[in-house]
């Protein structure tokens, strides 16, 4: 019942509510047997009513089914059993429904049926045969000719009569519907943008452009259609005509961030980071956002004249400039970390974390730096939470795997489990000395020196340069000075 689910909630009870307040339409008394079927449709609509309160939307439908059949013609009823058969994929028993629905009522029931026949006309995978298809466009079209022919001064039909034409390549007569709409609506930066579409459609390129021209005469205050105006030029081409159009803009209106979006797009696509950077640093200034602070952010990262002070500086900016973002929590919390504040990046990343990022890499980051600084602080039963978690969001990520092995192993853990983890990881890197050295530790640490060792000379043959740090020299020196004692003790 997912699809059912999504429809009931966007319902609601706005059915519900029109039909059983709806007066009777009966002009003389009711019979005896009227009468019952009018409480026996209340009653139905009541218990459906509560049965989706509930939540239990089969009983919801079917109470729903039992008004219908007391009042098969019912628009309402059969407008909303149309909505929910949709939503279950019976589009069959939904068109049935709809079309009652649209006879008894087409004023405001025209959308649905129209949009379903459309809909199944271009979806060749939900029709049985291309008859069968035509059959539904044929049905659409004759819809929605009737009622922009009947409403002809409703823009929403007028509007969906557009689309059905601008689909069959009747661009002239698409351009006739929308001269009727601007009748009524009268001239607007939508209605400009539709017409300058359909001609761009037509092939007319130069009228599309006098259309966005003048309008922009008309409104030199639009600051969309100044930004739109310098995109048309720069689609075709024209570069410095494009930047010319935006820096006047500019000079208009230095805060037009339809411009400066358009900007930071153009120079981001000429590789032109110097450029870039000084657009998204004015609208950090006018129009700030964890996108924008993240473009900047990255440019800064990338430019190797940029100092570690000068990024940190950056890092809390953003953190203060949104602080309902848990990425600048974890930038934040690394560039204290980088200061030794070790419980205070703890702090904020608990707060990163609290806030529940929707970029599962900012959430599994977070809970890493996390686990490591735990580790650090000697606070196991936390670290280990902490990479228990960020392994339920990358399970086969070797970092934290090997970390997470090592720390349990070397600290009276669970040595079976660090092995499986430890295993992991060198089988995904095997020529890694950093995790060969943790297997053949862990291997050390339940008796298996034997086995420890071999793995050990991998990591000596691997490490390189590497061969020489304290950690790796001294498993070395006690698994190898452990064998030359047995060996002295066998003599």
């Amino acid at each position: 019942m997912k699809h059912l689910l999504t429809i009931l909630i966007l319902l609601g009870t706005a059915f519900y509510s029109a039909a059983l307040a709806a007066p009777l339409a009966s002009k003389q008394p009711l019979t005896e047997q009227q009468q019952q079927d009018e409480q026996a449709f209340t009653y139905y609509l009541y218990a459906a009513q509560q049965a989706l309160d509930a939540s239990q939307y089969d009983d919801a439908l079917s109470l729903s089914e039992f008004a219908w059949r007391i009042k098969p013609q019912d628009p309402a009823i059969c407008h909303f059993l149309g909505i929910l058969y949709e939503g279950l994929g019976r589009h069959n028993d939904a068109l049935a429904r709809y079309q009652t629905a649209y006879k008894g009522s087409p004023d405001d029931y025209w959308y649905r049926y129209f949009s379903l026949l459309y809909r199944l006309s271009g979806e060749s995978s939900t029709t049985p045969s291309v008859k069968v298809k035509n059959d539904y466009a044929r049905r659409a079209r004759q819809v929605i000719t009737t009622e922009a022919k009947r409403q002809s001064d409703n823009t929403d039909v007028l509007d969906a009569y557009q689309q059905l034409l601008l689909s069959e390549g009747k661009y002239t007569q698409a351009l006739q519907v929308q001269n009727k709409i601007e009748k009524i609506e009268g001239r607007s930066p939508y209605n400009v943008l539709k017409r300058y579409r359909i001609l761009i459609m037509q092939g007319k390129v130069k009228d599309a452009i006098a259309v966005v021209e003048n309008y922009c005469k008309e409104e030199p205050d639009d600051y969309y259609f100044q930004a739109l105006r310098g995109d048309i030029y720069l689609a075709q081409g024209k570069e410095e005509q494009a930047l010319a159009l935006y820096y006047r803009a500019l000079q208009d209106n230095p805060d037009n961030t339809y411009v400066l979006q358009s900007l930071n797009r153009y120079y981001q696509q000429q590789g032109d980071a110097l450029s870039q950077r000084n657009i998204l640093a004015r609208l950090i200034e006018v129009a700030p956002s964890d996108d924008i602070l993240k473009q900047y952010f990255d440019l800064l990262t990338a430019d190797t004249t940029v100092t570690n002070e000068e990024q940190i500086a950056f890092v809390q900016k953003a953190y203060l400039m949104e602080p309902n973002s848990a990425r600048w929590h974890y930038y934040w919390g690394l560039a204290l970390v980088q200061q030794d504040s070790l419980n205070d990046a703890l702090q904020v990343l608990q707060e990163g974390i609290a806030l529940g990022a929707k970029d599962p890499v900012t959430r599994f980051s977070m809970h890493v730096l996390s686990g490591d600084l735990y580790m650090r602080l000697n606070q196991l039963d936390s670290c280990f939470s902490h990479y228990e978690r960020a392994l339920a969001l990358d399970p086969e990520n070797v970092y934290v795997l090997n970390n997470y092995a090592y720390t349990l192993a070397t600290n009276g853990g669970d040595l079976k489990k660090a092995e499986k983890m430890s295993q992991k990881t060198i089988e995904k890197e095997p020529n890694n000395p950093t995790f060969l050295d943790t297997y053949a530790w862990i291997l050390h640490l339940q008796g298996q020196d034997s086995l420890a060792r071999f793995y050990m000379k991998r990591v000596m043959e691997k490490a390189g340069n590497a061969a020489d740090q304290e950690e790796l020299m001294n498993h070395y020196r006690i698994l190898f000075n452990e064998q030359n004692q047995s060996d002295n003790e066998t003599k």
